[in-house]
């Protein structure tokens, strides 16, 4: 790593002092990473151009002035590359001119913090603690954020010590400006954020630099199918194998309320007779790790049952396998062809057991348990969509549209 580094010197013209003397700067660089800055040494022109031939003591000791700036720079890098950090040229220009801040107590990056979490990210993905799809999205969080470090700050990484409230604002209009929707933009900061926690774990840095930065949400009516939409997907007859497959995974979401991820690891051991004398399926939330036990309906059943000597069902698997970018894009299909008002993806599926759930009387706390929340706050949310659609369905009544006749106290004796 460190042969890519270049440590070179130059006059800098434009700032050239009337004597006709003329700073000398010294240039670093690795592939397209540069960094200079003063050295705070002085030369004419003529000078400079016999610099490397001159025989007077006070050149001479120059150059050899220079030559120590020089492996000094290549010195740091080397120690940086041995610690195993990600580093920028800013980062060694800083160094040379702050010798204390190579002290790596304070001078741990922001990429480097991206690159450790990653690192144990993707353990836990490997033994299926954690999604392959959360992976991916801290990743392009990652892409986003080199790319905000260099059009931004014209650097490749930046010190946790820098960051401060302005950098996180600074990231979030950067997101807008590529046209990344509103909620998006904030998902990704809450990811930048949450590295913060991990490097105030690891004791890289002491204070939250965005604690008092604002997460403005929109609110989000994902759509749900009411009880007539669903059963014209349940009814309906495809040509095609693959449509009739990934309807079945998708009416298995809506009657359990589990998200893709799970109804593709679930195996037949998940299923097993409850007390009551029913089948269950007993299993946890793969995002939160929450218990999401649900009771079988009779569908859920009868979709278990036709899939269970099905060749895509090896390794005693419930379901066929199916990625969630061919089941979105097969339901798209499938809405067009059942009529569908929206555009069907796989989530829509735990919306509309949730929603469906409430509207037929069953308890928050319940649901909240079937579908793993970790907090009721979140169930809460179907009882919300449920109570505007009463609101909105009352205003079609129109039993006070007439008003009732004012009466004329004249015409009646007070008794």
């Amino acid at each position: 790593m460190t042969k890519k580094i270049c440590v070179s010197f130059f006059l800098k013209i434009d700032k050239k002092r009337r004597d006709g003397n003329a700073p000398i700067y010294v240039r670093l660089t690795k592939n397209s990473d540069v960094a200079s800055f003063s050295t705070g040494k002085y030369l004419t022109i003529q000078r400079w151009n016999k610099l490397e031939t001159a025989r007077k003591d006070e050149d001479y000791y120059l150059r050899m002035e220079l030559e120590a700036i020089r492996k000094k720079a290549i010195d740091i890098a080397e120690k940086l590359v041995e610690e195993g950090a990600i580093f920028s040229m800013n980062e060694v220009k800083n160094y040379l001119i702050d010798p204390q801040s190579l002290n790596r107590k304070n001078s741990h990056t922001l990429l480097e913090l991206f690159e450790l979490h990653n690192s144990k990210f993707w353990e836990k993905v490997d033994i299926g603690r954690r999604t392959n799809e959360s992976f991916k999205k801290y990743k392009s969080v990652q892409k986003h954020l080199k790319e905000f470090l260099t059009v931004k700050f014209s650097t490749t990484d930046i010190l946790l010590s820098k960051l401060d409230l302005e950098f996180m604002e600074s990231f979030e209009y950067f997101l807008r400006s590529k046209k990344i929707g509103n909620n998006t933009a904030l998902k990704y900061c809450q990811f930048l954020a949450s590295m913060i926690t991990t490097g105030k774990k690891k004791g890289w840095i002491e204070i939250n630099p965005f604690s008092e930065f604002e997460y403005d949400f929109e609110e989000i009516d994902t759509p749900y199918l009411t009880e007539e939409q669903l059963a014209a997907i349940a009814s309906k007859k495809f040509a095609s194998e693959r449509l009739s497959i990934v309807r079945d995974i998708f009416l298995f979401s809506c009657y359990t309320s589990y998200a893709a991820v799970e109804v593709r690891k679930l195996t037949h051991e998940a299923v097993r007779v409850h007390l009551d004398g029913r089948k269950w399926i007993f299993t946890k939330r793969q995002k939160t790790g929450v218990s999401s036990n649900v009771p079988l309906f009779p569908q859920v059943i009868d979709i278990i049952e036709r899939y269970k000597n099905h060749p895509d069902c090896i390794g005693n698997r419930l379901l066929p396998k199916r990625s969630s970018a061919k089941v979105n894009e097969y339901l798209k299909e499938i809405g067009t062809l059942c009529n569908i008002p929206f555009d069907l993806h796989h989530h829509v599926g735990r919306h509309t057991f949730g929603t469906l759930m409430i509207t037929k009387g069953v308890s928050i706390e319940s649901v909240s348990k079937m579908m793993g929340h970790k907090r009721i706050v979140q169930t809460q949310l179907y009882a919300k969509i449920v109570a505007s659609k009463v609101g909105s369905e009352m205003q079609k009544v129109n039993i006070f549209s007439s008003r009732p006749p004012i009466l004329d106290e004249s015409q009646y004796t007070v008794i």
